[in-house]
C-alpha cells in the first residue's frame, strides 16, 4: 500500500494558519483549531463565509493571502490590528500610531508594511509614517517622501509600491516604491486618483478604478512606468482591491453612486476584466487580500454601519482548504 509520502512527496506537516500556495492533494494540521485539512481544487466560483473580525470598522488598511491576512487601523482612529488564520481573525499588536485609511503591503500575517493614513484633527491629519510587522509588533520604520491617504500597496514588506492617493482631494499620481528601508519616488500614474485599488508586486503591479469622480481607468507597471490597458467594466472606488501579479487581480464592491454599496466583484486576467458572482454583502470602504482565484474581503460599511464580516472568494479551480475531521 502506497504512503501519502510516496504519492505526494511530502510528510503532513503542523501548521498554526493554513500554508501559503496549498497544492491541490496537500494535507496539514491545523494546530489553532485542531483539525486535519486538505487541499482541495474549487467547483464553483463564488463568495462564501468566512470568520468575522473581532471589531467592525472601515477605512482600514491590509495585507497578506486569502489564508494568512492582516488587518489594521480603521475609522476614529484606531490602532487595532488582526490576524486572519483562513478561518478566525485574532487581535495582535496594535500600530504604534493610530489611524485610518493607510496604505497596506505584505505577503502574508507575519510579515507586512503599513504606510501613510491620516490621524483625525487636532491631531496631525495626513501621515508619512511607515511601519514595519514581524508578526507579533510593529516598528516605526522611514517615511514616505510624501504623506498621504486614501491609498492601496502593491508588493511585500521589503519591496512595495505607495499608489496615488489624497492630497489633494481630486487626487495623487505619485508612486513611491519601498525598498525595506526607504521610499523612493518613482513614475507616476497617468490618472490621478484616490480611493483607488493596487495589485501585484512594485515590478508588477496594477492600479485601477478609483474617484473623484468615479473611474474605471486600469494602468499596469513595469517596475519604471505605467501603461494604461482595459477598463473596469463598472467606475468606482472605495472598494476591496488585491492580487498576486499585475496579470492577475481582484475587485471586489465599492461605491458606485446611488445606492452607495455594490457588491459586485470583477476578475483581471492580464488583458481584461469580467464580471463574476457578487459579494453576499454589498459594502465600500472594506479591504481585502489574497489572489484573483483565492481571496478575502472584509470589514467595510455596509449602508448603516461598519460590519465585521468576512466573505472567502474562490475561482473554479483554484485551491482551497477543506476540514477532514478533527483530532
Amino acid at each position: 500500500m502506497a504512503t501519502y509520502k510516496e504519492t505526494r512527496g511530502g510528510t503532513v506537516k503542523n501548521y498554526t494558519t493554513n500554508p501559503d500556495n496549498i497544492k491541490e492533494g496537500q494535507v496539514w494540521y491545523d494546530e489553532t483549531n485542531r483539525v486535519i485539512k486538505l487541499g482541495v481544487v474549487g467547483s464553483v466560483t463564488g463568495w462564501s463565509s468566512g470568520g468575522n473580525l473581532n471589531t467592525a470598522r472601515y477605512n482600514a488598511g491590509a495585507a497578506g493571502i486569502q489564508t494568512s491576512a492582516l488587518f489594521f487601523a480603521g475609522g476614529g482612529n484606531s490602532a487595532l490590528t488582526e490576524s486572519y488564520n483562513g478561518s478566525s481573525w485574532t487581535e495582535v499588536g496594535d500600530l504604534n500610531t493610530a489611524r485610518e485609511l493607510p496604505g497596506g503591503a505584505g505577503a502574508n500575517n507575519t510579515t507586512a508594511i503599513a504606510f501613510g493614513g491620516f490621524v483625525s484633527p487636532p491631531s496631525t491629519g495626513v501621515q508619512a509614517l511607515t511601519e514595519s510587522w514581524n508578526g507579533s509588533s510593529w516598528t516605526e520604520v522611514n517615511d514616505m517622501n510624501t504623506g498621504r491617504r486614501e491609498l492601496p500597496g502593491a508588493g511585500t514588506s521589503t519591496a512595495a509600491l505607495a499608489i496615488g492617493g489624497n492630497p489633494p482631494t481630486s487626487g495623487s499620481a505619485l508612486n513611491e516604491n519601498w525598498n525595506g528601508s526607504s521610499w523612493t519616488e518613482v513614475g507616476d500614474l497617468n490618472t490621478a486618483r484616490l480611493f483607488l485599488g493596487g495589485a501585484g508586486t512594485n515590478t508588477a503591479a496594477l492600479a485601477f478604478g478609483g474617484g473623484e469622480p468615479n473611474k474605471a481607468n486600469t494602468e499596469s507597471w513595469n517596475g519604471s512606468s505605467w501603461t494604461e490597458v482595459n477598463d473596469l467594466n463598472t467606475a468606482r472606488s472605495q472598494f476591496a482591491g488585491f492580487g498576486a501579479t499585475n496579470t492577475a487581480a481582484l475587485c471586489a464592491g465599492g461605491y458606485v453612486g446611488s445606492p452607495n454599496e455594490r457588491a459586485i466583484t470583477e476578475t483581471w486576467n492580464g488583458t481584461s476584466w469580467t464580471e463574476t458572482a457578487d459579494l453576499a454583502t454589498a459594502r465600500r470602504l472594506h479591504s481585502g487580500a489574497g489572489t484573483n482565484v483565492a481571496g478575502a474581503a472584509f470589514g467595510g460599511y455596509d449602508g448603516s454601519s461598519a460590519t465585521a464580516a468576512t466573505e472567502e472568494f474562490i475561482s473554479a479551480g483554484g485551491i482551497v482548504s477543506a476540514t477532514l475531521g478533527t483530532d
